[in-house]
This record gives C-alpha cells, sequence and structure tokens, in this order.
C-alpha cells in the first residue's frame, strides 16, 4: 500500500480537469490516416491531416471506465512499479544505443561482436530471465535490427528471452518467429508505444499500434516528456501533459477495437537549463513520474507504473553517481507506490549506453535493498534467546561469535560481491572507484568464460534465416 501521497482530491480534481481540456481543446496530432478515421468513427473532432484530433471528455472517459472494467474483470490490481525480487537484474530488453566497453575505457555503437558478448554474460549471470535484445544492431538497416538481434539470440542463448517491436512491419515477421520457435505467435512481440511528446503520435509509432491491434494486441504507451522543453517547467503542467499522452494513446488503441492495455509507462525528465539536458533523476522528474501515476491510480483506472525512472540516469560514465541516482529514484517509487523499490539495469547516459559493469553495481545495491524487503522471520530459533540467557553480559568471556546459533545462521546475512567493507586504506584517490569497476569486471569475464553454447533445433533456424532473408528482400526493395 502506498505510503506517500502528493495530491489532495482538489488537486487531481484540478489535474484531471486540464487534462480534459488539453485533449478536447489543444487535442493530439496523430500522423496515421486509418487510426483518425477509427477515432471520428468513436466521436474525436478530426480535421486535415496536419491538424491534431480532438477528444472530446465523452471519449475519453470512455476510455477511462473500459481501462477499470477490464481490470475487475481480470481480478488485479493497479500496477505497482517494482520489479519482482530475485537475486539478478539480467541483460533482458535494453536497446540501448552505445555499448560501454569497461576494459578500453570506449563508448561506441554496438557491433553484433558486442552483442555476443552481452549475450553470452547473461546466459549464464541469469538464465531466470532469459536473454533479450540489450542493443540496437547498426550493422543492419533499421527495419532489420530487431529481427536480426532475435535470431543471433535464437542461435547462441540458452535462455530466450523476449524479442521488441520498433516498427509496425516487423509485427508479422516477429509473430512469425514466434509461432516457429515456440509454436507461440506472441512470443517475441514485447513492444511500449512512446508518443512523440508534446502531444504527438508519430508514423512510426501509429505504424506499431495498428499491426498490434490487427493481432488483438495493445501495448502500454509510454511516455517521456521533458519539463521546461516538452511541456511547462513546472511538474504540475508536465503532469498534465503527460496523462494527456497516455489517454490519447489508450483511445487510439479503443478506437482501432483493440483490448485495453494494461498499464502504462512513465519515465519523464526534467530541463537543465544550464546545460540544454533532459534530467530524468531530478527530484522534478520523480515528482513528476509519482504525481501521474497517482492520477491514474485516483482518477484515471489505476494502470499506470513507474517503468523507466529507475533506469535512466544522467550520469555519462559507469560508477557511483549512476548507482545512487538509481538509488535515489528506486527508493521514492518505493515510498510513493508501496512495494519493493525498482532498480536499474547497467544504463547510463539517459538510458542511451548499457555498461554492464554498471549493471552489477547496480545489482549490489539492488541486492541489499531487497534484502531489507524480505523482513524479519520472529520464532524461537531466530531469536536466539536460549544464547541470549546463555551469554547475558559476556561477564563468563564468551560472545556470540562463537555460539553454535551464529554458525547455524551467520551465512544469511547479505555479503557485498562488489562494495568494500575494509578498513581504513588511505586518503581517497579517485582509484576506489576504478578498483570497483574493475572487480565488477572480472565478475563479467568469469561469467563469459563460464558460456557453453546451446544445441538449438537447425530446422527452426532455418526456418527463420529463411524467413528473415525474404523480410531483407522486402526492405531492401
Amino acid at each position: 500500500m502506498a505510503q506517500f501521497r502528493l495530491f489532495s482530491e482538489d488537486d487531481l480534481d484540478r489535474l484531471a480537469a486540464g487534462v480534459f481540456r488539453t485533449l478536447a481543446e489543444a487535442g493530439v496530432l496523430i500522423q496515421d490516416e486509418t487510426i483518425r478515421a477509427a477515432l471520428a468513427k468513436a466521436g474525436a473532432m478530426v480535421g486535415g491531416p496536419d491538424e491534431p484530433v480532438r477528444l472530446p471528455r465523452k471519449l475519453v472517459e470512455d476510455v477511462i471506465a473500459e481501462q477499470v472494467r477490464h481490470q475487475a474483470e481480470a481480478g488485479r490490481e493497479p500496477a505497482v512499479s517494482a520489479r519482482p525480487r530475485k537475486p539478478t537484474l539480467g541483460t533482458y530488453t535494453h536497446v540501448a544505443q552505445f555499448f560501454y566497453d569497461w576494459r578500453r575505457q570506449e563508448r561506441r555503437a554496438p557491433t553484433v561482436g558486442d552483442f555476443l558478448f552481452c549475450l553470452r554474460f547473461g546466459d549464464v549471470h541469469d538464465p531466470d530471465s532469459g536473454v533479450g535484445q540489450m542493443l540496437l544492431l547498426r550493422d543492419f538497416p533499421p527495419v532489420m535490427q530487431n529481427l536480426e538481434a532475435l535470431y543471433l539470440i535464437l542461435q547462441h542463448a540458452n535462455h530466450v528471452g523476449g524479442g521488441y517491436v520498433h516498427y509496425g512491419e516487423q509485427v508479422p515477421y516477429l509473430a512469425e518467429m514466434g509461432r516457429i520457435w515456440a509454436g507461440d505467435p506472441r512470443r517475441f512481440l514485447g513492444c511500449c508505444i512512446f508518443a512523440a511528446t508534446p502531444l504527438r503520435f508519430d508514423e512510426r509509432a501509429c505504424g506499431v499500434m495498428r499491426a498490434m491491434a490487427g493481432i488483438g494486441l495493445s501495448p502500454p504507451i509510454g511516455t517521456m516528456v521533458t519539463s521546461g522543453a516538452s511541456s511547462p517547467v513546472t511538474p504540475a503542467g508536465a503532469i498534465v501533459v503527460a496523462a494527456a499522452e497516455i489517454l490519447a494513446g489508450m483511445a487510439m488503441q479503443h478506437a482501432l477495437g483493440a483490448p485495453a492495455p494494461r498499464s502504462a509507462g512513465i519515465a519523464t525528465g526534467s530541463l537543465d537549463l544550464r546545460r540544454a539536458n533532459s534530467d530524468f533523476a531530478s527530484p522534478e522528474a520523480m515528482l513528476q513520474d509519482i504525481g501521474v501515476t497517482e492520477l491514474f491510480d485516483r482518477r484515471f483506472g489505476g494502470r499506470a507504473g513507474i517503468w523507466g525512472c529507475s533506469d535512466y540516469t544522467c550520469a555519462t560514465v559507469p560508477g557511483i553517481q549512476a548507482a545512487y541516482e538509481r538509488c535515489f529514484e528506486g527508493m521514492w517509487c518505493a515510498i510513493a507506490r508501496g512495494g519493493q523499490p525498482a532498480f536499474g539495469s547497467g544504463l547510463i547516459e539517459s538510458g542511451k549506453t548499457l555498461c554492464l559493469e554498471q549493471l552489477l553495481i547496480d545489482e549490489e545495491v539492488a541486492r541489499m535493498s531487497w534484502h531489507v524487503a524480505r523482513g524479519i522471520e520472529v520464532s524461537d530459533e531466530t531469536m536466539g534467546l536460549s544464547e541470549i540467557l546463555e551469554i547475558g553480559t559476556g561477564s563468563s568471556g564468551r560472545t556470540h561469535l562463537e555460539t553454535e546459533h551464529t554458525l547455524r545462521h551467520m551465512r544469511e546475512a547479505w555479503a557485498p560481491a562488489l562494495f568494500d567493507r575494509g578498513v581504513w586504506a588511505g586518503a581517497w584517490d579517485g582509484s576506489q572507484d576504478r578498483k570497483l569497476l574493475d572487480r565488477a569486471h572480472e565478475i563479467v569475464l568469469a561469467a563469459v568464460a563460464r558460456y557453453s553454447p546451446p544445441s538449438p533445433d537447425e530446422a527452426k533456424l532455418r526456418a527463420v534465416r529463411k524467413l528473415l532473408d525474404g523480410a531483407a528482400r522486402k526492405v531492401h526493395g
């Protein structure tokens, strides 16, 4: 249960009224004629192709009511922000634009070799999550990148994770890959449709929405509003724009006849006016993220979760700043939303760059916090009352260190894999941070060294390769 509330009932009424008015008067620019036509039939006011679509309050309220009805029928509680507790974070779907090579101190556009290196690490380090598309593959044309990435995963991963949709054209191919590989056309259709803020859904996002709706799927709607750039600089203004974008995306899916989406994702930023950067780990960004989720919880159907905010940090290199900002974000998510803290997954530079060593530092912080979230078992054994009475004040010369009770339970305590718990080692000179990352790098290399290639079904691989060759011919004309 949430422990923190930002808004009074009057505040929520004001924000909700602002959202309804924004959608009805400013509207949303939708760069897709099929969706515009569907919205017109649903009651929206649709003009020319370069004019915004205006969504009347009645249409938006119908969408919210559908959300509430859908969740009640499914017996689901409102979306929560925390990921399930587990000992590792994993290399699932990051889709980072760059790879940070700690050994070479180099940030670069990822190669297939970088992709396979991350795949081998993830396959060993976190088999439960399965390996997903952690990097973009710029060796291939944009429409082929996600398809070829998944093909590499099928070839080289013992523990296959999910796929990801960036373009509507990819949907039939990813669906067929799922059918070939797992007998499930939805197996590799992971997706979140982001507004091109402010208040716009571009051709690419609309294409994905249409393709997914065509097979009965409604991906989550995401927003990455930046206050001061794509919304008013004030958090309240950013909340209005972000909530309007999410509801507009849901209305588009509603008009297409797709089922109500299970959730939405919020990862807002605030503009650093000194450097013209979007800061996703600022106090304002956290207030905006929490505010949008609270507005949805209490007014708009309860299906907005803080997904990306704990992954994004302004730190441009791996290290302590990135870890701290992730901890700051994750703990505020937990305070505001209830449940476990959510933490990052190795991304730096506002989600653009993946660093495996940073992933392990994030994991260290996560494991430490999740250990607290486990709580305390209270029993005769865990209280150790007989040992307390036996040792007493310690005047006999005995301590709890030498008891059988300590021997039985000492390994239950959390122990760091990376952080230094040693004694004073001299003045800080910067080398301590480097040693932390060097230790993480050793763990990465050790995991990669333990990797053993799978023995995939060759017939399935040939069928997937034939499918992708056909897709490549179509892409290249």
